[in-house]
């Protein structure tokens, strides 16, 4: 059985995929990984694992008419050679362009994973309305066949596509993001001394890191003593993206300290108190089951995905999204009261111990690639 799992970027692959990727091999499957080229390490990385590597032109914005049709032209010639009996688009341009290619060949089962809606489904004007209106169009053009299974990672996601008759209802299916390795992300004990309030993300806009950011402001402002910490990377090619000057600028005013891009996420949640995203929409916050995973307490936006990862006053509490001010009465009610807080974390370890161990999420896909290869 041959598998080509189909990606924007490699370095998304590696974070959220592999593990899949993986288990596929030892079952069996020839697995084929394409999307646009990773640095030599990553792909060091695929060879080492025995994923074969296909290079494809992806471009996160659209850059032409004849770049486009060059990325389509790629997919079909990479379908065609490898035959494939599964293909696993992920993300928005994989899933419409290699939907349409994998059914111009024919003969392929194809799973989409609707990994989050993205940049436009939050953008505000009239030029984003009528953008989200045309990917919606082209979503239920390409998408709404007998032949497309669909896997989303929250109700709302799946809710929405059902609302505009973009999916068979019978061909959805649900599974609670990528996952986390329970062992690597070990619970560990809420540290001593200063607390530390953590936001784990790309320096995206969407994200709520302006809203972190103020929420950090009006809680020094009222002599609360903590540290605010961002961790993540700025992300160039994305319309929302801070730029690095302000994110610069944030760290010389000493109310936010901004560590970048770090490999060592389970030792800096460890090391924190308090686990924030104030995110306008997301897919399943991987950031947030890896906290949950470490045993903290979760301050989030009571949005499509990350409300799947927080019972509001159990293991952590939902906030309006753009509301720095009820963002930082929340963190307040946990920084004051340290028993909460450690009991909070001990659910989160609970959750995700239940529901987003990388095991369950392996064992899922797999599922549903013998279910998709039996048809």
């Amino acid at each position: 059985m041959k598998l080509i799992i189909v990606v924007n970027e490699l370095w998304f692959f590696l974070s959220h995929r592999i593990p899949i990727a993986i288990s596929a091999r030892d079952a069996g499957y020839e697995v084929h990984i394409a999307s646009r080229s990773g640095t030599s390490s990553e792909i060091k990385q695929l060879n080492q694992e025995s994923l074969q590597f296909h290079p494809i032109s992806f471009r996160r914005s659209s850059t032409g008419l004849w770049q486009e049709l060059k990325t389509l032209r790629e997919l079909h010639r990479l379908y065609k050679e490898v035959q494939p009996d599964i293909v696993h688009h992920v993300t928005i341009k994989p899933v419409l362009y290699g939907t349409l290619v994998a059914r111009w060949v024919g003969g392929i089962q194809i799973l989409n994973a609707i990994s989050g809606l993205g940049y436009l489904f939050i953008a505000q004007g009239w030029k984003s309305s009528i953008r989200k209106k045309i990917l919606l169009w082209g979503y239920r053009a390409i998408l709404n066949s007998k032949k497309v299974w669909i896997l989303f990672q929250n109700p709302d996601d799946q809710a929405l596509f059902a609302q505009h008759k973009i999916i068979y209802p019978e061909h959805a299916f649900k599974i609670k993001g990528s996952g986390v390795d329970l062992q690597q992300f070990a619970y560990s004990p809420i540290p001593k001394g200063r607390v530390k309030v953590i936001l784990v993300a790309r320096m995206l806009w969407d994200k709520g890191i302006g809203e972190f950011v103020e929420s950090a402001t009006l809680l020094t402002q009222q002599g609360i003593d903590a540290d605010f910490i961002l961790v993540g990377s700025v992300d160039l090619g994305n319309p929302e993206s801070i730029s690095a000057k302000q994110l610069e600028q944030w760290n010389k005013s000493g109310v936010v300290k901004w560590l970048g891009e770090r490999a060592d996420i389970a030792q800096l949640l460890a090391e924190s108190h308090i686990a924030v995203l104030p995110s306008y929409r997301e897919g399943l916050p991987k950031s947030l089951i890896e906290a949950a995973a470490v045993g903290r307490a979760i301050v989030t936006t009571d949005v499509p995905g990350c409300r799947e990862v927080v019972k509001d006053g159990e293991n952590g509490f939902l906030v309006p999204a753009k509301d720095a001010k009820e963002l930082s009465i929340a963190i307040q009610k946990l920084i004051n009261n340290p028993k909460l807080l450690t009991n909070m974390g001990k659910k989160s370890r609970l959750m995700a111990e239940q529901e987003f161990s990388i095991q369950q999420i392996v064992e899922q896909t797999l599922k549903l690639y013998k279910t998709l290869k039996e048809l």
